[in-house]
């Protein structure tokens, strides 16, 4: 049985379904799931949601088609966690655009959009992401996610590529066992 946790006025005391509630308002967050990786979200998300009925907190888990949508969701706040699997295919130093990006860290990485030179690209890149990291949000990684591939013997030429959108597949082939007799 969960006791009550005390923080600030009151305490977060557990109801007949075991979730926690304060002055009568139920302990929840709201977890966004999208692309690219859905999958793995899906599971992440059932897991993360166990885990944390386990301690009081209701998760609802509010899954989105598309990228687009995702990252609609994400530019209006309107969520407490998110899941976030980078498809970084190029050497863009302002990826940090995919995240959650507002108040204080967005001036960098607007900075970071305009700039001419690589460095100060860089620069900005970096000092958004310390004020994203150190001062507005709290980055949890849960899980890696890796690709394995598994080839034929006859398969030529295959290279396989960090970056999932950028693999090759132009250089591709396969060899003929032709056995002559």
């Amino acid at each position: 049985m969960l006791a009550p946790i005390r923080a600030g006025r009151g305490a977060w005391t557990p109801l007949p379904d075991g979730i926690r509630a304060k002055a009568g308002r139920r302990l929840a967050l709201t977890l966004v799931i999208g692309p690219p990786e859905l999958d793995i979200h899906r599971f992440l998300a059932a897991i993360v949601q166990d885990q944390l009925r386990d301690v009081g907190i209701d998760l609802r888990i509010v899954q989105l088609p598309d990228s687009g949508a995702y990252r609609a969701r994400v530019k209006s706040g309107a969520g407490d966690l998110w899941t976030v699997a980078g498809d970084l295919n190029d050497a863009d130093p302002c990826f940090v655009a995919d995240l959650a990006v507002r108040g204080g860290a967005r001036r960098y990485l607007d900075a970071c959009r305009a700039a001419v030179a690589l460095d100060d690209a860089q620069r900005s890149a970096a000092r958004a992401l310390r004020v994203l990291i150190d001062e507005e949000s709290v980055v949890v990684p849960l899980a890696g996610t890796y690709r394995v591939w598994g080839l034929r013997r006859e398969v030529r030429g295959f290279m396989p590529h960090p970056s999932s959108p950028s693999q090759r597949w132009d250089r591709v082939s396969l060899a003929t066992n032709r056995v002559s007799r």
